[in-house]
């Protein structure tokens, strides 16, 4: 990895913007409910060690996307950016879930992660 300054990393990210996602989303999981633009889940494939990022509170991978696509595309790491239950859909719908579902789906996603590779680190934003 190089080394870049957090101000030059936080402008290299700005970039990489939410409707350019690419080939390198996850299929959404099956849902009653339909998604807002750019709220898919997001896996990039890469080396070890592996990132976690998770989006916050009312918000969704597009958030995240710059932080992905830079530890993507300059440091090659596989990156994970799920989706939390009910955030991308409608307040209607997010009104039906709680932190728990919320914490289930970080910790699948952080198992999934942790079955194929040695080191896992986590972020979020909030």
């Amino acid at each position: 990895m190089r080394n870049m300054s957090p101000s030059a990393i936080a402008f290299r990210a700005m970039r990489w913007p939410c409707e350019n996602a690419g080939t390198a989303t996850v299929p959404p999981k099956e849902i009653n409910v339909p998604l807002l633009p750019d709220a898919q889940p997001l896996l990039l494939t890469g080396s070890s060690p592996a990132v976690l990022l998770i989006h916050g509170f009312t918000g969704t991978q597009c958030s995240m996307k710059p932080w992905a696509g830079y530890l993507d595309d300059e440091a090659g790491l596989t990156v994970s950016v799920p989706r939390l239950p009910g955030h991308g859909t409608s307040w209607q719908e997010m009104n039906k879930t709680t932190w728990n579902d919320w914490y289930a789906e970080a910790d699948r996603a952080l198992r999934q992660l942790q079955a194929s590779h040695e080191k896992v680190f986590v972020f979020g934003l909030s």
